[in-house]
């Protein structure tokens, strides 16, 4: 057999991220020969297809046994030393038994927490529906990053989170275009996306104050209008 290690790495070198664009060195170390009988892959990559009802199922975190599972598909996108990720047991529908923790600050610059996937070509979309709750009535930032032409298009939706599970429904227009580009997100842009992100603010107290926002079941949904916007 011949096996190798290779580490994907942002332009600045710095925060390991799966970034399949222009201008990102792959490093690759350990190249070597093995006598070993069976052969073994960890790989990062998310593949997301659509089922024929027109649900791409990005993650329901149920096929995670621990958060060590997470952290290998989940990464950090800032180095803020108030970011975590946790597997959490509270979840948004009975008989799920997994939803995804993510710790913010109040009175603090954004976290940013990254799942870089694969979507199949075949994909189409309308809209997004994910289940979010948190402690405190945050600000969060939900954001879909496209790789177009060698350049990166950022759209972001903005939701003030319920202290209860709460199901939302954000059609692609209500998606900000944060990249000054003036095109709109439309459901054949989903073969071209390279990431999503959360982010989360909260400013309704002094002090600097850990909080957690709980994430679950996120899809894209073909079947929904551009303009939905529900909770």
């Amino acid at each position: 057999g011949f096996a190798f290690q290779y580490f994907y790495y942002r332009e600045d070198g710095v925060t390991p991220l799966p970034m399949y664009t222009i201008s990102n060195p792959v490093y690759v170390d350990n190249v070597r020969l093995t006598r070993n009988t069976t052969t073994g892959v960890v790989t990062k990559d998310r593949v997301i297809t659509m089922s024929e009802d027109g649900i791409s199922e990005f993650d329901n975190f149920e096929s995670y046994n621990n958060t060590s599972d997470v952290r290998d598909m989940w990464s950090d996108g800032r180095d803020y030393d108030y970011q975590n990720i946790e597997l959490s047991n509270d979840t948004s529908n009975q008989g799920d038994s997994h939803s995804m923790a993510l710790q913010y600050q109040s009175q603090s610059a954004s976290v940013s927490y990254v799942l870089a996937p694969y979507v199949d070509k075949n994909v189409r979309a309308r809209a997004v529906v994910l289940d979010l709750k948190s402690d405190k009535p945050a600000t969060v930032y939900f954001n879909v990053y496209l790789s177009i032409s060698g350049s990166i298009v950022q759209y972001r939706a903005t939701i003030t989170v319920s202290s209860v599970w709460t199901r939302y429904v954000i059609g692609f227009s209500q998606f900000n275009n944060e990249s000054s580009t003036g095109r709109s997100f439309v459901d054949s842009d989903m073969q071209f996306i390279q990431r999503i992100t959360f982010g989360a603010v909260y400013f309704g107290e002094s002090g600097h104050n850990n909080h957690t926002l709980l994430v679950d079941n996120i899809n894209f949904d073909n079947n929904r209008k551009y303009t939905a916007w529900e909770s």
